[in-house]
């Protein structure tokens, strides 16, 4: 019995540059927001502040930013920094697989297919871009099997007219047979605009 053997990413950075600048810009946003909102809040109060009790009022405020606000924004930042991470990467990692396949394909290697995970971004396009290939690899084997009975019959032709085992009309119908598969191939290989 064979077990299955998932295919896993190892590396959560698949694409440092894309997948470092999404992080980056996601933080400042939050960091941005938390500002803001902050601004929002607070200022109107400190403003108001002048009195000894507010600023008694104004000091527990700022140890309760010090002490509380503060590290739980610090905290959340570096969850949603971890969760921005994991997600980029299901995301990435896809990106990547489909420039190495079409890499493959450009050189000429019909045989690789998308292959994602379960909970990967892109399966839908990944099954779309493996039946493209599969089609590719179709019409890549008819046009290879239409050249080589193209060739085949003319080497055979060749060999036949050099020991003269041919007459006129067979001559004629080689050539007929040859003209035929031509056009089959020139069919196939019209498919590609």
């Amino acid at each position: 019995m064979t077990v299955k053997k998932r295919f896993r990413r190892r590396n959560y950075f698949v694409d440092k540059k894309a997948q470092g600048k999404y992080v980056l810009w996601v933080i400042f946003y939050i960091v941005l927001y938390t500002i803001i909102l902050s601004t929002i809040i607070y200022l109107p109060a400190n403003l108001s502040l002048t009195d000894e009790r507010g600023l008694y009022a104004y000091s527990l405020i700022e140890e309760y930013l010090n002490y509380r606000v503060l590290p739980m924004i610090f905290i959340f930042l570096i969850v949603v920094g971890i969760h921005v991470i994991l997600t980029t990467h299901r995301f990435f990692g896809p990106i990547i697989r489909f420039k190495s396949v079409a890499s493959d394909i450009a050189k000429g290697n019909l045989t690789e297919r998308v292959r994602l995970r379960k909970g990967d971004h892109l399966l839908d396009y990944s099954e779309s871009f493996n039946e493209m290939i599969a089609a590719l690899d179709e019409r890549v084997g008819e046009i290879k099997k239409k050249e080589g009975i193209i060739s085949e019959r003319f080497t055979r032709l060749m060999n036949d007219i050099k020991n003269n085992n041919l007459s006129q009309a067979d001559i004629c119908k080689d050539i007929e047979g040859i003209q035929k598969t031509l056009r089959e191939l020139e069919s196939a290989v019209n498919y590609f605009k």
